[in-house]
């Protein structure tokens, strides 16, 4: 994206065919590229990203019934069982520190949206409102990220005690 800073006194010219240049870019953009054969022409980023979900939930439902199986080969000992306890204390204690980290940036966020700022024009103004949704987005992005990584370490943890209870280690 192309930022420009300009004022009244100091105003920024745009070359004569950058409206024609940024045109041609869309309208390219809007064909296939064979250069980047992963990347969806624009009328088809809606679909593209429709598609994306789908692919990871038929992946996931791949897994499943080999998962199952494993799970239902793994008969619970008292050992096992006290090493899921544990496993989901820790998942548990993970979950609370994310809880925690939402509710101290959301309390942060508020407290700065509700400061009263010292802003003498429009584009300071919307400046700082940009910023702070910004940093609204980034805490979001972050707690689902944590979150989609607790549960796949998670799920990671738990095959693996499962694994072990299926073959069980030499020695």
């Amino acid at each position: 994206m192309r930022t420009r800073k300009a004022s009244m006194m100091a105003p920024t010219r745009a070359a004569p065919d950058a409206l024609p240049q940024a045109l041609l870019r869309m309208a390219k953009a809007s064909l296939y590229d064979p250069a980047h054969p992963c990347r969806a022409p624009l009328p088809l980023v809606p679909v593209a990203r429709a598609v994306a979900p789908l692919q990871l939930l038929k992946h996931q439902g791949a897994s499943q019934p080999a998962q199952a199986t494993t799970a239902a080969l793994a008969l619970p000992t008292v050992r096992s069982a006290c090493e899921v306890a544990a496993l989901g204390f820790a998942v548990w204690q993970q979950c609370l520190g994310l809880c925690a980290d939402w509710v101290d940036g959301v309390t942060e966020l508020g407290q700065d949206m509700g400061t009263l700022r010292q802003v003498n024009t429009v584009t300071k103004y919307v400046d700082e409102e940009n910023n702070l949704a910004l940093r609204g987005v980034a805490l979001v992005t972050a707690q689902m990220t944590a979150a989609a990584r607790l549960m796949e370490n998670a799920q990671a943890n738990v095959a693996w005690l499962m694994a072990r209870q299926v073959t069980p280690p030499i020695g």
